[in-house]
């Protein structure tokens, strides 16, 4: 009830709706049995972890089908992160054979069903980002500037938007200055921009950062950009 309020508030002809989908499978699992014992039992117990994983498949699909079947939003955020900074937590085939089935079936419903598929992952994703291409995701957010995000504007060639690039370490201090937060947003926007289907932003999965005079100064900056480069 509190969400289709929030939601008959929402002036859809001027905005997207969006849910956000927490907690993905690889995060379920480590918040389940820790982070160690999750990387090491996909060494030891891959049969086991094969059957954990398809339970938390089929909740998250519940969970999706009744926020598609009752919003009917134009948008899913789903979050899962794969990675660190520069490196994914797992190699690309571990992935492959345990995480990536999964996204195959609950991406899948998202797409016959209209929505538009926002993935989640701050994280250093350059090695699977096909297989992301695959699995049908249309907006990676999180894209962290550790990835060549100029590299991979020219690789996906428009079939993944890219939504990130600022660095939060730079902008999202307590200490950082207005000089220091417009200099880093400017040249993601620069960099960036030119290569098309880029969105920027900090990395995080959600509005806001840590210290609130960030923000203000990384929305303005951007409109700036906007307004000098594509006069909107």
């Amino acid at each position: 009830e509190e969400a289709l309020e929030a939601k008959s508030k929402i002036d859809q002809d001027k905005y997207l709706t969006m849910v956000v989908m927490g907690t993905g499978i690889f995060e379920q699992l480590h918040m389940l049995m820790t982070f160690e014992d999750t990387l090491v039992n996909f060494l030891l117990e891959p049969e086991a972890m094969h059957e954990l994983i398809d339970v938390i498949c089929e909740y998250r699909l519940t969970y999706m089908r009744l926020i598609v079947e009752h919003l009917h939003p134009d948008c899913i955020m789903s979050h899962d992160d794969w990675g660190s900074k520069n490196s994914l937590f797992i190699s690309p085939d571990t992935w492959r054979e345990f995480i990536k089935p999964q996204y195959e079936k609950t991406y899948k419903y998202m797409k016959d069903h209209g929505v538009i598929v926002m993935h989640h992952a701050d994280s250093f994703m350059e090695p699977i980002v096909e297989d992301m291409v695959e699995l049908g995701v249309d907006i990676w957010q999180g894209t962290l500037p550790e990835n060549d995000i100029v590299k991979l504007q020219k690789q996906l060639d428009g079939r993944m938007t890219l939504m990130g690039g600022i660095d939060a370490s730079i902008v999202d201090r307590e200490d950082s200055t207005e000089e220091e937060i417009r200099k880093e947003v400017r040249r993601a926007c620069t960099q960036y921009g030119p290569g098309g289907h880029y969105i920027p932003c900090i990395t995080y999965g959600g509005p806001g950062c840590l210290y609130p005079h960030v923000d203000p100064i990384i929305d303005d900056e951007i409109e700036k950009y906007n307004k000098e480069v594509y006069g909107i």
